[in-house]
């Protein structure tokens, strides 16, 4: 069989650049270094459909793999991944995709066939798909009402484990979190207030004929409508802007850094929330981003010259010892996680977890946090967030580590949170999980602490 690995020039379109990443993603590969390469070597309206197909195709992955082992005499799984992912493109193209005739996908797909494999590989995929097309109305999925797991497994794309934990969780609002999981990302930005402000930076978006609305979440955010994609605007290389989501904003919000404190920022790049802190803090506070990754953190020192932001201290450090770093004022902690509150987002990351991976991830934050929690000052405050949707990352962690450390106490933030979310405030944890489904922003979970001051010590500098 011929390999798609390397496919000739002359196939290079958006369906076969797509199932080139898609074979990748399937192999292991990592979808942030994947998502975006070699989409130059296509024409512009070609690369809007090849970021669709991968992104869609990997979101709906379960959905058409249903469909699809409805059609098949054997396993979908035993066939090669170039055509099984060629089956789930052209399927995604007549079931998500409008604007694309069912016919052009088709032949399109048979036409991808004769390069991956002999002709009977073409002959049955134009049979498996001419079938669906004949059959679609028949194929039912298992109904919400009756088969409720099942239902969300099918219908919303989502791996058995996590359709039971949602469902057990969550009970009839799993619905709305699944449909929230397979839709197209939210767009936001974080308005960099040293150089403009939300009003004058709106202004100009309206000028240019660009919709937008600012942010009831955060004072500098703004929320981008649809259609409206970030690399359409101006202002970004003069630093005017940083593409991040409210929840991710909020988190700063919250951390409340002030001039001169000594704020630690662990896990820092790329260096959305570390930037956010240095323009609360006009840049007059003294910011150590750590993180393990050099790769990431010059991506951080790159976002940093474009803001105007300088004088951080900026260091290649795992976060398990974070000797040699000082005490500080303020923590960030913004640990690794499993990722499922930004599924729209990085959609491969639901096929990439299980609840072993989650558990794993949660002995990985205890430890970081008990570790972290070691440079904090007397008085001092640390802000624990993470990007997903589950207490076994979140609350379970937040309250082992308050039952382990008597000296460490919640923090009550509700007045920093939109009126209408405060009632979601978890005091005895100082913390909130905001969802998607709920809140209309990504999956972050947040929670502040602050270490007690023995008798004779006195709080941080204000």
């Amino acid at each position: 069989m011929k390999s798609i690995h390397k496919p000739s020039p002359v196939s290079r379109n958006a369906r076969t650049w797509a199932l080139f990443k898609l074979i990748q993603v399937e192999e292991g590969g990592a979808w942030a270094n994947l998502s975006r390469a070699g989409l130059a070597e296509l024409s512009p309206p070609d690369r809007a459909l090849a970021v669709e197909l991968l992104a869609g195709v990997t979101r709906r992955r379960a959905t058409l793999d249903w469909y699809l082992n409805q059609l098949l005499k054997q396993p979908l799984e035993s066939l090669t991944s170039p055509i099984r992912n060629n089956l789930r493109v052209a399927l995604y193209q007549i079931c998500f995709l409008s604007r694309i005739p069912a016919s052009a996908a088709v032949n399109e797909a048979v036409k991808i066939a004769h390069q991956v494999g002999h002709p009977g590989v073409a002959r049955l995929t134009n049979a498996i798909l001419r079938n669906f097309l004949r059959r679609r109305d028949s194929l039912i999925f298992p109904t919400w009402e009756d088969h409720p797991q099942e239902h969300l497994q099918v219908a919303y794309s989502l791996p058995a484990w996590l359709a039971s934990a949602w469902w057990e969780n969550y009970g009839k609002d799993a619905l709305a979190l699944a449909q929230w999981s397979v839709s197209s990302p939210r767009l936001a930005l974080r308005v960099n207030l040293l150089r403009t402000s939300r009003e004058a930076f709106l202004n100009q978006l309206a000028q240019l004929g660009r919709h937008a609305e600012p942010s009831a979440v955060t004072a500098e955010g703004v929320r981008l409508q649809e259609g409206v994609e970030p690399g359409d605007l101006t202002g970004f290389e003069e630093g005017l802007f940083y593409i991040q989501d409210e929840a991710a904003m909020l988190v700063s919000r919250i951390l409340d850094p002030q001039p001169r404190e000594c704020i630690l920022d662990i896990g820092a790049a790329p260096g959305g929330k570390t930037s956010h802190i240095a323009e609360l803090t006009a840049n007059q506070a003294e910011i150590w981003a750590i993180d393990r990754s050099e790769a990431r953190l010059n991506r951080l020192k790159e976002n940093f010259r474009r803001l105007g932001h300088a004088d951080i201290c900026v260091k290649v450090q795992d976060a398990s010892d974070l000797s040699g770093l000082p005490m500080a004022d303020r923590i960030l902690l913004d640990a690794p996680c499993s990722g499922l509150g930004v599924l729209t987002r990085k959609p491969d990351l639901r096929w990439n977890q299980t609840p072993e991976t989650l558990e794993g991830l949660a002995a990985l934050q205890t430890a970081l946090l008990d570790e972290a929690l070691q440079h904090l000052k007397p008085g001092g405050t640390l802000v624990y967030s993470t990007c997903t949707i589950g207490k076994i990352e979140n609350q379970d962690v937040v309250r082992s580590c308050i039952q382990r450390h008597p000296n460490i106490h919640p923090v009550d933030f509700r007045s920093a949170l939109p009126a209408a979310w405060r009632a979601d405030f978890e005091a005895e944890l100082g913390a909130i999980q905001l969802r998607p489904d709920r809140h209309g922003v990504d999956g972050f979970f947040i929670a502040k602490l602050r270490r007690g001051m023995m008798v004779n010590e006195s709080p941080p500098r204000a």
